[in-house]
């Protein structure tokens, strides 16, 4: 299985422009609110990890924020033939506590991903079950940040990393539509679309 939750209290309250709220408020111009903002994280870290799945189900709503048009917390469960996947996004959370984790629990050890500079790498294994960190390797220097790591492609011919290849972010774009409309018909979608 793969989550990933991307959560705050929300665009406005993060600071961004009015001229972005607007866009990103506006159904028809954005396709969404919280779910085409954030659900895409977890969408695409699945297409790379997992492929494109068998079906999707997507669950928003307009929880808080009276005030906007589009949905401001939502949920995609991806199911794959043996696995599954979720994506969940909030524009409502207080605080930074769960935010931006990611967890994979495989069959073998479950490892959850903290970012930022405080963040980290903890895995669990059934010997380990409380889990330890992992001392994690810092990037080469082609993955140090995206120009770094287009350039290198470019110059290499070599491939980019999987999160930044085109078919993972079409696959991601796919399960995202599909989620989108699963949310407006109450119903599981099957993939492709």
């Amino acid at each position: 299985q793969v989550r990933y939750r991307a959560a705050h209290e929300g665009p406005k309250e993060l600071g961004c422009s009015e001229y972005f709220c607007d866009w990103l408020f506006d159904p028809a111009r954005n396709g969404g609110g919280a779910m085409m903002d954030y659900c895409c994280y977890g969408c695409a870290l699945a297409a790379a990890l997992l492929g494109l799945p068998d079906s999707v189900v997507g669950v928003a709503g307009r929880l808080c924020k009276t005030n906007i048009d589009v949905e401001d917390n939502a949920v995609i469960v991806m199911s794959y033939p043996h696995a599954l996947a979720n994506a969940e996004a909030s524009w409502t959370q207080i605080g930074k506590l769960g935010g931006y984790i990611t967890g994979i629990y495989g069959s073998e050890a479950t490892l959850e991903v903290t970012p930022r500079m405080e963040g980290g790498l903890r895995m669990a294994t059934r010997e380990r079950p409380e889990g330890f960190e992992v001392d994690a390797p810092a990037p080469a220097p082609h993955l140090a940040n995206a120009s770094a790591h287009f350039l290198w492609a470019l110059e290499t011919g070599d491939a980019l990393f999987p999160l930044c290849r085109a078919e993972v972010c079409r696959d991601a774009q796919e399960i995202l539509e599909a989620g989108v409309r699963s949310a407006k018909s109450g119903a599981r979608i099957a993939l492709p679309i």
